[in-house]
């Protein structure tokens, strides 16, 4: 499955402005394809919020960072994009969007709990000082030790 978003040319933000809040059944048919995705296929990685219900018997892991260092991160890469963003409006922009996200999904899935436990996942990283390589060597230590 591919990042949508990307593929239209929009930004996460834009996509659920334009498209997601365009489609009520969104979600609902988004995670149909997950479960599908999952009962067909082995052996890759999916990044979804909720494909760990949909995923059951998957190896799943909870990435976390900081969330100054998150901001940071946002704003260094709308500045490789060119696009010159105030780090305030990237905070107002994103708790806005999470916010969203949890009022769409508490309605949609009332029995599921949105936010992650840590306790839900089989290996949690602290990504906030490591670089992507390292996260990779812990992610495969982990599988394959």
């Amino acid at each position: 499955m591919r990042s949508w978003w990307r593929d239209l040319g929009l930004d996460i933000c834009a996509f659920d402005d334009k498209i997601v809040k365009n489609d009520k059944d969104f979600d609902i048919k988004l995670d149909k394809k997950t479960k599908d995705f999952g009962e067909k296929n082995d052996d890759f990685v999916f990044e979804w919020r909720l494909a760990r219900y949909f995923i059951p018997n998957s190896f799943k892991i909870f990435l976390k960072c900081e969330e100054e260092e998150r901001y940071k991160r946002i704003e260094e890469r709308e500045q490789l994009k060119r696009k010159w963003i105030k780090i305030e409006d990237i905070k107002l922009r994103n708790k806005k969007r999470e916010k969203e996200l949890i009022l769409r999904y508490n309605k949609n899935y009332p029995n599921i709990t949105f936010s992650p436990k840590e306790q839900d996942f089989d290996l949690v990283i602290d990504t906030t000082k490591i670089w992507p390589g390292e996260i990779v060597d812990v992610i495969m230590n982990s599988i394959f030790k």
